[in-house]
């Protein structure tokens, strides 16, 4: 039996009670199977925010430093949303705020990806942009069978497809489907990621992927794990290299595009249609 939600989770006779936990993240630690449980939780959407990102990163190096710990999941507390990528707000900040913005997203990402550690994303929800750059650090992506999409979106505001990202996508999907889907800015149903590679499995249910999350982790705890993380380390090693070499190129790239005036119209047109939205939803529960 597998129970996700309230103060505890319960697999079997196995019980774990949160660790790590913070108003933004919290972590639950199943000791006898070697893993921990990563929910995100801010809501509406869990957009990033630097504070979020900061968590999120040093999070999972507190986890990294248990030892016994040998595989992490990411998934969401928040309804409907895996993560729908940077929170937009962060977009008004100056250039030299935006500049240690992006350091830090980055930091976040290859933290994960180049980590010892097996990552596993269950997605529950939308995973857009920065959401489904977190399951792309991860090494496996199962999704929920639901309203929710998963894609790489930036030039629908205007920005390009940060190269990293770019290559990860490609890595996965392939040169002409990266130029179909990136170039458009689509975002993909569950069914339809499995299809092209974007994600592994497609589940029904939450506590089905949950369940075959532990079942896999539980697989990979019975491969040698210094084999196993070198293994992992040589497959990342090439992309790990260009990811610190082109960093500055990427960062002033980056900073350029959201500095230009009409980026910026376009983003602020589009937090305002956010804050309405959100604005007419409270009014309808009021």
């Amino acid at each position: 039996m597998t129970k996700v939600g309230g103060p505890e989770l319960i697999v079997g006779e196995i019980k774990a009670q949160p660790a790590l936990s913070n108003q933004l993240v919290t972590t639950k630690l199943i000791l006898e199977e070697k893993l921990a449980i990563v929910y995100i939780h801010r809501a509406p959407a869990n957009a990033f925010s630097y504070e979020l990102i900061k968590t999120m990163t040093e999070t999972f190096r507190k986890i990294e430093e248990i030892k016994s710990i040998r595989t992490v999941i990411f998934t969401s507390s928040v309804d409907r949303f895996f993560s729908a990528g940077v929170d937009l707000e962060e977009f008004g900040r100056g250039k030299e705020e935006w500049l240690d913005y992006w350091r830090t997203l980055r930091s976040m990402f290859i933290t994960i990806y180049e980590s010892r550690l097996n990552i596993i994303s269950a997605i529950n929800g939308f995973a857009i942009g920065l959401g489904c750059a977190l399951a792309l650090a991860s090494q496996d992506r199962y999704m929920l069978n639901g309203p929710g999409t998963i894609g790489i979106n930036p030039v629908n505001i205007g920005i390009p497809v940060p190269i990293w990202l770019m290559q990860r996508y490609v890595e996965l999907v392939g040169q002409r489907l990266s130029e179909k889907l990136l170039i458009m800015g689509v975002s993909l149903k569950a069914p339809e990621a499995k299809e092209i590679g974007l994600v592994d499995e497609v589940f029904e249910n939450e506590e089905e992927m949950l369940a075959a999350c532990i079942e896999l982790a539980r697989a990979k705890h019975k491969i040698n794990e210094l084999a196993q993380v070198e293994t992992n380390r040589l497959l990342r090693h090439s992309f790990v290299k260009t990811f610190y070499a082109e960093e500055e190129e990427d960062v002033e790239r980056m900073a350029y595009f959201v500095q230009l005036p009409e980026i910026k119209q376009i983003i602020q047109d589009k937090l305002e249609e956010m804050r309405s939205r959100r604005a007419s939803r409270q009014a309808e529960h009021k």
